[in-house]
């Protein structure tokens, strides 16, 4: 299956706290020795999800404090690898009760293994209308959702202004007039300007932000393919020019990259929100950072200069134990649909910008971030919404296996933008079966 999600910064890491306890492989969920109930909660992102289930956790405990239940906090290596594996094992006992998916790939997931997934009791109208396709399933809601994962362009603000580019000159602007502008700098600084994590055709991370910010999709509405769009060809166009201008480097893995972001070696990057906590990992370049809104395609009818990259839900598994399971999913109610002082401290502390409607009134929106001295939440409210809504569809993951297949022969030249496409065409339907 495709990674949607962001390699771990670290591999293997469980925290732990008087509310948490360590553990490690697949540990069993259910009822341990001392009778207490045991809910066993897997996250990936150490600098995201897992210190947000862990602020979760000590705030569920501080209100239930005779619950009876014990919650295991743990990351997996290879998070998506390891919940797919478990999944198709189709082993009840070694499921973990609760996981987090990021939007892109819920649909496969649910639609695969539906009967390892527990339907939950979440008021939808308490958040933002498009996540109702993600966490639904043939008229059931199997996720809570949780954050969106609404884009914005960071990028190194001290160096821009060195070479002439201020803070207005970035927002709403296209991608051509980011490329000029991003030159200047290029030239100046001698340092490459968007950085990916992973090598530039290996991963479509742009690609997809690219189209979604145009209302555009790899499917149409119908859920047929649709790679001749328009906003799919210049997608790919306005990445190849910034591979043809030295513009975007690709790293092996997400710790490299970022690494050339704390370094400096790369100066800016498009990402979600959630990317966020891991610039301020490196504490050393608080105030050179800034943001601005993320680039719209060129000459594409309904381009904006708002999009998502990532964002995610959480879902309970049916383990086959029936107190561990309940109690799953009465701490994702509590905390995740009815508690809007939960989201005012993860906004705050791990900038997680949910898609929460009660929260949208908590002051921590409209504070001032020292670490980029903007208010950067409310950039990211403000845009949340204006974010184009498109259906994901079940077989993204299958597209972008094919696209990493072959978009690299593309942006080296290797074959034309036509014959690109009908590659990406002949082998979506050799592989799904339609096209």
């Amino acid at each position: 299956m495709k990674k949607f999600t962001k390699a771990l910064l670290g591999l293997g890491v469980v925290l732990a706290s008087t509310t948490l306890l360590t553990a490690c492989g697949n540990s069993n969920s259910g009822s341990s020795s001392n009778g207490k109930t045991t809910v066993t909660i897997w996250a990936d992102d150490p600098n995201f999800n897992v210190p947000i289930m862990k602020t979760a956790v000590k705030m569920y405990n501080a209100e239930h404090k005779n619950s009876g239940v014990t919650f295991k906090v743990q990351t997996q290596g290879d998070y998506n690898t390891k919940v797919q594996t478990v999944l198709s094992a189709g082993n009840k006992k070694n499921y973990p009760n609760i996981i987090k998916i990021e939007d892109y790939g819920s649909q496969k997931l649910i639609s695969s293994y539906q009967n390892s997934f527990l339907t939950q009791n979440v008021d939808l109208s308490n958040f933002s209308k498009y996540k109702k396709s993600v966490v639904n399933y043939k008229g059931k809601t199997y996720g809570m959702p949780f954050d969106s994962g609404v884009s914005a362009l960071f990028y190194r603000k001290d160096v821009f202004a060195k070479y002439g580019v201020k803070a207005k000159d970035l927002n709403n602007i296209t991608w051509d007039q980011f490329m000029k502008l991003a030159e200047k700098v290029h030239k100046g600084s001698g340092k490459s300007i968007l950085g990916t994590g992973a090598l530039v055709g290996e991963d479509p991370d742009l690609v997809r932000q690219m189209l979604q910010s145009a209302g555009s999709w790899y499917f149409d509405d119908s859920g047929k393919l649709d790679v001749n769009s328009t906003a799919f060809k210049q997608s790919l166009k306005t990445v190849k020019s910034l591979k043809d201008n030295g513009l975007v480097t690709g790293y092996s893995d997400f710790n490299a990259r970022n690494k050339a972001l704390y370094n400096g070696n790369n100066l800016a990057v498009v990402e979600g929100a959630w990317f966020s906590a891991s610039l301020k990992a490196d504490k050393k370049s608080s105030g050179k950072w800034g943001i601005a809104t993320v680039p719209r395609l060129t000459n594409v009818k309904g381009a904006t200069n708002s999009t998502n990259e990532g964002g995610s839900s959480w879902y309970a598994l049916n383990t086959g134990n029936a107190k561990a399971d309940n109690a799953a999913k009465k701490f994702l109610k509590t905390m995740f649909d009815g508690n809007s002082k939960f989201y005012g401290k993860v906004l705050k502390e791990q900038a997680a910008v949910t898609t929460y409607k009660p929260a949208m009134t908590n002051k921590e929106w409209n504070t001032n971030d020292t670490f980029y001295n903007q208010k950067v939440n409310q950039y990211f409210k403000q845009n949340l919404n204006k974010i184009p809504s498109v259906s994901y569809g079940i077989h993204s993951s299958e597209v972008e296996n094919i696209l990493s297949g072959n978009l690299n022969n593309y942006y080296s030249g290797k074959t034309s933008l036509d014959a690109t496409i009908k590659k990406i065409q002949s082998s979506y339907k050799s592989q799904v079966g339609s096209n």
